[in-house]
């Protein structure tokens, strides 16, 4: 969702965005998918422990 505001600033406010927001919503970004991955990895190890 970070990454989803900045990209937004970044394309519909330009002139209110700073010049850093373009390296930071790829930094947003990857953490998102990291969390969404170790978050289904947690999960199917805890089914498979709970067979």
């Amino acid at each position: 969702m970070a990454s989803d505001t900045i990209l937004a600033f970044t394309l519909f406010a330009a002139d209110l965005a700073p010049g850093w927001f373009s390296g930071t919503v790829m930094l947003t970004y990857t953490v998102g998918q990291g969390l969404i991955v170790a978050g289904a990895l947690i999960t199917v190890r805890t089914r498979r422990r709970g067979q």
